[in-house]
């Protein structure tokens, strides 16, 4: 898989050269070089059984960030960029929504979605939202004891210091 990016890009980079005259196509060291694609992952969902026990460990666990980000993904379906993205603006705890607007991503910025698609809003169920009511009190007296103010730009899956998750740190 790295070797697919790097190739993708050693490519693009030597492409660009090219149409900027940098250098003749003949020679684009990359020209005629050819990378399998990797083959997809087997990537399954979770049976129905596995996730009546997922979400029993995570209804009897203490709210916390990552509990948080856990159950927002079992409710959802949301990709793990897109929860660690999600702010308090983006939550209607009355209404019962989140709006995915944003993605946390591994080089720890926010971006958008990849399309217009990934813009959207979703429900929750009515023990989620008072999940977040309660995590959203816990989070605000812990950042509190950290001299941080909670405000509706704080993260919902938040680090110890009160920003975005870092995507790796989390997976971990």
């Amino acid at each position: 898989n790295v070797i697919n990016r790097v190739a993708k890009s050693l490519k693009t980079l030597y492409r660009r050269a090219v149409i900027d005259g940098l250098i003749e196509y003949r020679q684009n060291p990359c020209f005629g070089i050819d990378i399998d694609k990797p083959e997809s992952s087997n990537r399954r969902s979770l049976t129905a059984e596995e996730f009546k026990r997922l979400m029993a460990l995570v209804e009897s666990a203490p709210p916390s960030a990552r509990i948080a980000a856990v159950r927002i993904g079992l409710v959802t379906g949301m990709r793990k960029g897109e929860v660690l993205g999600l702010t308090w603006r983006a939550v209607d705890l009355e209404a019962g929504k989140l709006s995915v607007n944003q993605q946390f991503t591994q080089d720890k910025s926010l971006k958008k979605p990849k399309s217009k698609a990934g813009n959207r809003i979703l429900s929750i169920d009515e023990n989620t939202v008072c999940y977040l009511v309660r995590w959203r009190k816990e989070q605000s007296l812990i950042l509190e004891m950290r001299g941080i103010k909670q405000s509706l730009d704080t993260p919902v899956v938040n680090s110890e210091n009160g920003e975005f998750q870092d995507p790796r740190a989390f997976s971990r």
